[in-house]
């Protein structure tokens, strides 16, 4: 991937096309860089971004709902369970 000054030299249209059409990830410093660029799409360009990441944030959280829930209603210890365990669990139960 390019770096971020020579993404910056592209169209508001082009970025929009590839990290939110074609979902590539962000380089690190651009979001930053569109959230100050003057151009104008460029900050409302970031706003998307950070809503792409909250929305892919809360799928991954409600993808392991259904885990927590069946382990509270079939009596195991929810409160031991971290994170990394239950993602393991969860990926197990997929896998059948």
């Amino acid at each position: 991937m390019a770096s971020v000054d020579d993404l910056l030299l592209r169209s508001i249209p082009e970025l929009r096309e590839l990290f939110l059409e074609r979902s590539r990830s962000v380089p690190k410093g651009l979001l930053e860089a569109l959230e100050v660029d003057t151009r104008a799409g460029a900050q409302q360009l970031a706003r998307r971004i950070r809503e792409r990441y909250r929305s892919n944030r809360v799928q991954k959280v409600n993808a392991f709902t259904p885990c927590y829930v069946s382990r509270l209603t079939s009596g195991h210890r929810v409160s031991r369970s971290s994170p990394a365990s239950m993602k393991q669990e969860w990926l197990r139960s997929r896998a059948r």
